[in-house]
């Protein structure tokens, strides 16, 4: 191979990369998140806040996938609560979010993608988690909230990304730790 082939093929590796990101923005997954919200949740918000004289951001909130077991957990009559599929519905998020990134990316650029993507989610999650706090107070105390930050943080480290998995450790530590990612807009 001569000099100007390697680059003709790197180039187009390039594009092609460019694309396939391009492509994942747009598949059905990310849109769906982007669009990810619960009326009902927004309006309840609004009454907690209001009836606590606070102000919220709730009204048309987009959501965290890694809300879903959380509410499940809080909204599931007692004898109806099962840990074991609040878990599931972790691991399904998981599941969903792998498959997507793999039909765009591959290898290292894959987990790379998937541990931004799982992070973002958990950004949103611990945002929201704030307003939900208005509601349904110490949410953020419940068993399930505790394994869903665990089950992100353990898989992130999974996918070869240490550095991630110690911020969300200290976020786990440190309930201010979302205002030091807005803050720094990480």
């Amino acid at each position: 191979m001569t000099v100007e082939d390697i680059l003709a093929y790197s180039h187009e590796r390039i594009a092609n990369g460019v694309d396939a990101v391009r492509r994942l923005e747009d598949s059905y997954l990310m849109t769906s998140l982007r669009a990810f919200r619960l009326d009902e949740l927004d309006h309840e918000t609004a009454r907690a806040a209001e009836k606590d004289k606070e102000e919220t951001s709730a009204a048309g909130t987009v959501r965290s996938i890694f809300e879903i077991p959380l509410i499940y957990a809080r909204t599931a009559p007692m004898k109806e609560y099962d840990e074991t599929y609040a878990n599931t519905m972790i691991t399904a998020a998981f599941k969903v979010m792998r498959e997507t990134v793999d039909q765009y990316l591959q290898g290292d650029d894959a987990n790379f993608r998937l541990c931004e993507l799982i992070f973002d989610q958990y950004k949103l999650y611990l945002k929201n988690l704030k307003e939900l706090k208005k509601i349904w107070k110490g949410i953020d105390k419940q068993t399930i909230d505790s394994q869903i930050r665990i089950s992100i943080c353990e898989k992130v480290e999974s996918l070869g990304n240490p550095e991630m998995a110690d911020r969300i450790r200290d976020s786990i530590k440190d309930p201010k730790y979302l205002q030091s990612l807005e803050e720094t807009g990480a």
